[in-house]
């Protein structure tokens, strides 16, 4: 059995993952980083016109926005059991605590401070670009942006758990970010992959933060006027001077279904999924050895031996002295 009870369990190992997970967020070079991009991107895409030229800019910033939430979380976490594997397997061969007060707790520490730096750097790069005037929009863009972080989080969190060498864990993670990359939708049209590999889309986490996160953009009445001349949208060019594109006319266009609440529960199940099969392989791939058990009569047999060898050792060592 254990000495304490679950909560008093939790809450110590709450505290201490608080403290490491502190310092790693609040971390000068990190923060220096991210908030010197937040800047950059800031300065570049600063404050766009609604208009149908900016269109395009406004799917590169929701794009990088996206990515750039998927690439440092999940790079972070590929790391984090690899490095704690030899004290839990320690204090779980003493029995020091339950694996699940260990894994509640250390959810419960990093999740809000997952959220900090994320929540930071979209607050300033949201209304500096004027990527959407909305508040309301707003708002759904943070929700979305913090379900990316856990989901990217938890199968950083998943392939550490799965793989102890750090340096295979990243390679994984490189892998798996590409592929997410590749079938997101952004970078080519899903219809002109190759039909046997077309699957991958659906099982692309980017399809869904991405997804979502245009839908939050160019939804919520969103509106944008035509070009001049050569406009890329039917509405343009039926002779009404009034005439604007709408945020569903730049989603048809983009074959991008209008389901958001669609896209969160996606992200939403894929992050609580991740994190139970982070649970199980950690249970399993974390587990104490029993001790090895030596037979006793072998034991026995070969420390009868080796006093045996040992005294005729000392015998023969005596006599050389001796005869010296």
């Amino acid at each position: 059995g254990f000495e304490s009870g679950w909560w008093s369990q939790f809450e110590a190992l709450y505290t201490r993952a608080h403290i490491v997970k502190y310092s790693d967020t609040l971390d000068v070079l990190y923060l220096i980083q991210v908030m010197a991009t937040a800047v950059l991107l800031s300065l570049v895409f600063f404050r766009l016109e609604a208009t149908e030229a900016t269109i395009e800019d406004r799917f590169g910033l929701t794009f990088f926005l996206s990515t750039f939430w998927v690439f440092f979380p999940m790079f972070n976490a590929a790391t984090t059991f690899p490095g704690e594997r030899a004290v839990l397997l320690r204090d779980r061969a003493q029995g020091s605590y339950r694996l699940s007060a260990y894994f509640v707790a250390k959810q419960a520490a990093e999740i809000p401070l997952n959220w900090l730096i994320p929540s930071l750097f979209l607050i300033l790069v949201y209304w500096m670009t004027n990527i959407n005037s909305s508040v309301g929009a707003f708002f759904q863009m943070w929700a979305l942006l913090l379900l990316g972080v856990e989901i990217s989080t938890s199968l950083g969190m998943l392939i550490s758990a799965a793989e102890t060498d750090p340096k295979k864990a990243l390679t994984w993670v490189t892998i798996l970010i590409l592929l997410a990359h590749f079938f997101a939708g952004f970078f080519i049209d899903i219809a002109n992959i190759p039909i046997w590999l077309r699957w991958l889309n659906w099982v692309s986490f980017m399809k869904y933060t991405f997804g979502s996160q245009a839908v939050t953009v160019f939804d919520n009445d969103a509106s944008f006027s035509c070009a001049s001349q050569d406009s890329e949208y039917a509405v343009c060019n039926q002779g009404d001077p009034n005439a604007r594109i709408s945020g569903s006319d730049v989603l048809e266009k983009r074959s991008i279904a209008n389901i958001p609440v669609a896209y969160a529960l996606v992200l939403l199940l894929g992050t609580l999924a991740t994190k139970l099969a982070t649970y199980v392989v950690l249970y399993h791939r974390y587990k104490p050895r029993a001790p090895r058990v030596t037979n006793p009569g072998t034991t026995k047999g070969t420390t009868k031996g080796n006093t045996k060898g040992n005294c005729s050792s000392s015998s023969s060592a005596r006599g050389k002295n001796t005869k010296d």
